[in-house]
């Protein structure tokens, strides 16, 4: 009977050990890739130390406790897995460089990176997210810089899309923190700042968003240089105070009915300089807003170039206002001091030879009060009726907005910091055109002879 039974014994006692052998190397297999992982291997990293992450692919979460340099050389990628941030960070001085982050499982609130502490250095990481891309809490005197963040999914930039995706670059509480060179596409807010002070916002692009860059209750914020195009807005400035928005271009935010280059509510003491609004719905829009200085700001080719509602108190020198629909209107906005601006459908007369016009420019709110009382006869924008009747309404011209002395013309070349390669193109184009032109005419001169 035992002898019958041997091999099968035998043939079991080998599967066994089979079985045995496969499972340790498996087990070894495991221990390796747990080695292995990006969390073991920033884990191992002492503090201040610096990693050059193998190239490859990883999954999140990764959190980081101790100040550690991360070099991912463009080779890296981390994944998310959902319901978390893929990276954490609950450390001072942390630099991660070269790693792209893609996140396709979050909701809007939870970031792909979320920043706590300071003195962190995000260089070219290129991030792709569900949900938001960066948040700083309490995150101050930090670099971020020319990082790429896009929204995974619908990229029209328009409609209720918009609100089902977080923000690209996210600050609450955060401090003397420089956003610099960045990209973002796609979001709700391309940066937002919150209860912040003393950051900069540098050099940045954001298109197909809801607001470029959008401000909310923030002190001595610099926001220069940036590019917004097919926004909502460009840049939404709400219970600001000492904001400095110089040399940005918001252009082609007009998909929208509350589309605007520039959106100021609830502002104070801000300086607005050197600016280009192009073919926004509304080049600047004032409400609410005070003690702010506006000057040597391009608004062009935009439906409305300047609309005020219930602001006082604000200067605006040296600015051009050309080619929009309507240049200006305004409504319970008196006391605003405004000198020296070039509009360029003004009636002008310079009997002084000084280069302003001995005529006023009165900015009338005529139509703007019918339309905001009913609003169908904006359909009538324009219409001879519409004129005549502006013509016959001067109630209260002690509350307009008046230019007393507008420029002849522009104080400089209005388009020369954006147009130059534009104006390049075109004399190249017609150049060629030419050129084409005189081939034509030769040849068929030829012909006829």
């Amino acid at each position: 009977m035992i002898k019958r039974l041997f091999p099968a014994m035998l043939m079991l006692f080998g599967w066994l050990l089979s079985s045995f052998t496969l499972s340790a190397e498996q087990a070894e297999a495991l221990e390796t890739n747990a080695r292995n992982s990006l969390q073991s291997l920033i884990d191992r990293t002492t503090a201040g130390g610096e990693l050059t992450i193998p190239p490859g692919q990883y999954e999140g979460p990764i959190i980081i406790n101790k100040p550690i340099a991360l070099q991912g050389n463009g080779n890296v990628t981390i994944t998310g897995q959902g319901g978390q941030p893929v990276i954490t960070v609950n450390a001072d001085r942390v630099t991660m460089t070269g790693i792209h982050v893609v996140d396709e499982l979050n909701p809007p609130d939870i970031p792909a990176i979320v920043l706590q502490g300071s003195g962190h250095v995000l260089e070219q990481l290129q991030i792709q997210t569900s949900g938001s891309g960066i948040q700083l809490r309490k995150a101050h005197k930090s670099l971020l810089r020319e990082l790429r963040i896009s929204g995974l999914g619908n990229q029209s930039g328009s409609g209720k899309q918009l609100f089902r995706r977080g923000n690209g670059i996210d600050l609450w509480g955060s401090h003397d923190n420089r956003i610099v060179s960045c990209t973002i596409s796609g979001m709700q807010d391309g940066i937002y700042l919150e209860s912040s002070e003393a950051n900069r916002i540098l050099d940045n692009t954001v298109s197909d968003s809801r607001y470029a860059t959008h401000l909310m209750f923030t002190k001595d914020t610099i926001v220069k240089g940036n590019v917004g195009i097919r926004n909502v807005t460009g840049l939404m400035v709400m219970g600001t105070n000492r904001t400095q928005i110089e040399q940005n271009r918001y252009y082609k935010q007009s998909q929208n009915v509350n589309s605007q280059g520039l959106l100021l509510y609830d502002v104070k003491n801000a300086v607005v300089r050197d600016n280009h609004m192009e073919g926004n719905r509304v080049g600047i829009y004032m409400e609410l807003s005070s003690s702010n200085i506006i000057t040597d700001n391009t608004v062009a080719f935009n439906f409305i170039g300047l609309q005020a509602i219930e602001s006082s108190r604000n200067k605006l020198v040296r600015n051009s206002f050309i080619s929009n629909v309507i240049q200006a209107q305004a409504k319970q906005s008196g006391g605003n001091e405004l000198d020296g601006n070039y509009w360029d459908d003004t009636q002008n007369i310079d009997l002084q030879g000084d280069g302003q016009s001995d005529l006023p420019y009165r900015i009338s709110p005529f139509f703007l009060t019918l339309t905001n009382a009913a609003p169908s006869f904006q359909l009538f924008f324009g219409s001879p009726g519409i004129v005549f009747l502006e013509s016959l309404f001067h109630a209260g011209t002690d509350q307009w907005l008046t230019d007393a002395a507008p420029l002849i013309r522009p104080a400089a070349d209005p388009f020369e910091s954006v147009s130059t390669h534009h104006r390049s193109v075109g004399f190249i184009f017609s150049f060629l055109l030419f050129l084409i032109s005189i081939l034509i005419i030769t040849y068929w001169g030829v012909l006829r002879k």
